[in-house]
């Protein structure tokens, strides 16, 4: 028994061994990626996980003989990874930064790689379990505090009577935000209104109807 742990623990076997638990870690982080139809998923995880991994082993194993400090090549990785987590962060078009916890998936997935590489496995399986606890279960939770939904405003307005630049103060004062807007002259009495707003949390859409049939020149709603 152990002239066989000796063949395993000296042999390349067990750098394979970490390569894999490495890999089934990506792959665990990336598919939770997937599910959610996010740009990076277990291709990208499990690729980023294998060569964070082979890389680590490489660094602290594989110039036993060299003088220097061949940890300088695991160092590397982290940096590394940035640039590929830059490549999925992006701006949409309503100003909101899409890719953020992507990016920081990957990048966890590469030091979890690296520490799994290094001989460190049950710390980097718990690693991963924490990482998909993060990304899952607490994406299920509603931070209620923080909560907005979104919601399409039609309005016929009195042209005589509405202030719009009023209308629009009353929606910002509510911290209602006002994310499309759309008008269209019906006749010379009337003007049709076309809205995505945001609500903030604890503003429902009955609030939402009040609020706008009691301003001066709201002639009906629908929401």
């Amino acid at each position: 028994m152990n002239k066989l742990l000796d063949l395993i623990y000296n042999s390349n076997l067990l750098y394979i061994i970490r390569i894999i638990i490495a890999i089934i870690c990506g792959f665990a982080i990336g598919f939770e990626r997937d599910y959610k139809n996010k740009n990076a998923g277990t291709k990208t995880h499990g690729i980023v996980a294998l060569g964070a991994c082979l890389c680590m082993i490489l660094s602290a194993y594989g110039f036993p003989n060299y003088q220097g400090d061949p940890n300088r090549m695991a160092a590397q990785v982290v940096s590394g990874i940035g640039f590929l987590g830059a490549g999925i962060i992006f701006v949409r078009r309503d100003k909101n930064i899409s890719g953020l916890t992507t990016a920081a998936g990957i990048w966890t997935t590469a030091i979890i790689s690296m520490a799994i590489g290094a001989g460190m496995i049950l710390l980097g399986i718990l690693c991963t379990l924490l990482v998909i606890s993060l990304q899952w279960f607490l994406s299920k939770l509603k931070f209620k505090f923080f909560e907005h939904s979104e919601e399409i405003v039609y309005i016929n307005t009195l042209n005589k009577d509405f202030d719009f630049e009023g209308f629009v103060n009353l929606l910002e004062d509510n911290n209602i935000e006002i994310l499309h807007l759309e008008t269209d002259k019906l006749n010379i009495n009337e003007t049709y209104m076309q809205l995505i707003v945001n609500l903030p949390y604890a503003f429902s859409k009955w609030d939402l109807n009040k609020l706008l049939m009691d301003f001066t020149g709201v002639k009906s709603t629908k929401i």
